[in-house]
């Protein structure tokens, strides 16, 4: 007879790749970089179960074409695309419509200048087993190279989503499930993450201060093995002069997901997905990809 005290986990995978395939949403139309893409969203649906997947620097065209590489039950693709201002959002996703049915994508901008800032698109899904919502927010910040680290901009832009995790709101009042993901083109330690945002490292504090966020990505932040064919960051620049590797891709959560009462983060260890061949390619310097994706993991028990 079962032990009725252990109950059975039910978990969710989420994951984000800067695909390079399309910068500002424009195709390098390159079949071999949409195969090998391919290739990658593959292994990350079916190796490591993801059921949501946020694709940045893409395109319609590639999506398009990426949905006949790609054909897995029940994995819908949706576009993201939409313009902002001068610029685009550039994000598609994947999802599971066995887990998720999903509501509405609504872009979060801001005017600055005449400008408009991408902050974010706030996707509303609703997790099929309870009937209630998970929110995923959903960044592609401005690179360093078009706007500088220490840009003012850069601080608009973690304030901005900042309140807009602080207005979303759930139907019966309770807190919302928020997942932050995204290519930020910062750190974890920067001002526009650790202070404008308030994405702290200290998981047991964000669980008792509904205003902060838990970005485990903190913990990814120094070399911890010497297998170099590893990747020792989620963003390989192949210019830089005091290190190459950098962990601008990141997933954060909510204080609600780090206290275990409802839905709560898995930590495993790994949230850099390890795929051989991409790692190859991404520190290959005649190669257009240089972001490894991200994941990870949230469970609960079901009776």
């Amino acid at each position: 007879m079962a032990d009725p005290a252990l109950k059975e986990k039910h978990q969710i995978t989420v994951a984000w790749w800067n695909t390079s395939l399309a910068p500002r949403a424009l195709t390098r139309a390159s079949e071999g970089l949409r195969t090998a893409a391919a290739s990658v969203i593959k292994l990350l649906l079916i190796n490591n179960r993801v059921s949501f997947l946020a694709l940045g620097e893409m395109s319609l065209e590639d999506m398009n074409h990426l949905e006949q590489l790609i054909s897995i039950k029940n994995m819908k693709f949706e576009s993201g695309i939409t313009s902002a201002g001068r610029a685009k959002y550039d994000t598609c996703y994947i999802y599971d419509t066995e887990i998720f049915e999903l509501i509405r994508i609504e872009d979060i901008s801001s005017s600055d200048g005449g400008s408009t800032l991408k902050v974010a698109q706030q996707l509303t899904l609703i997790e099929k087993l309870s009937g209630k919502p998970i929110f995923i927010l959903a960044s592609h910040w401005p690179s360093r190279l078009n706007v500088g680290e220490h840009d003012p901009v850069r601080d608009e832009l973690g304030i901005r989503l900042r309140d807009t995790t602080r207005n979303i709101t759930t139907p019966d009042g309770s807190q919302p499930n928020i997942i932050l993901l995204g290519d930020y083109n910062e750190e974890p330690f920067s001002r526009a993450l650790s202070v404008q945002l308030k994405a702290s490292r200290h998981r047991e504090f964000v669980s008792r201060k509904e205003h902060l966020i838990y970005n485990p990505f903190w913990g990814f932040l120094g070399q911890r093995n010497t297998d170099l064919k590893r990747p020792l960051g989620s963003h390989y620049w192949k210019g830089g002069t005091v290190s190459k590797w950098f962990t601008f891709d990141q997933i954060m959560f909510s204080s609600s997901l780090t206290r275990g009462d409802d839905w709560s983060l898995l930590e495993n260890g790994e949230h850099f997905a390890n795929i051989a061949d991409l790692t190859a390619l991404v520190i290959d310097s005649k190669s257009e990809f240089d972001h490894i994706p991200v994941y990870a993991t949230i469970e609960k028990e079901v009776a």
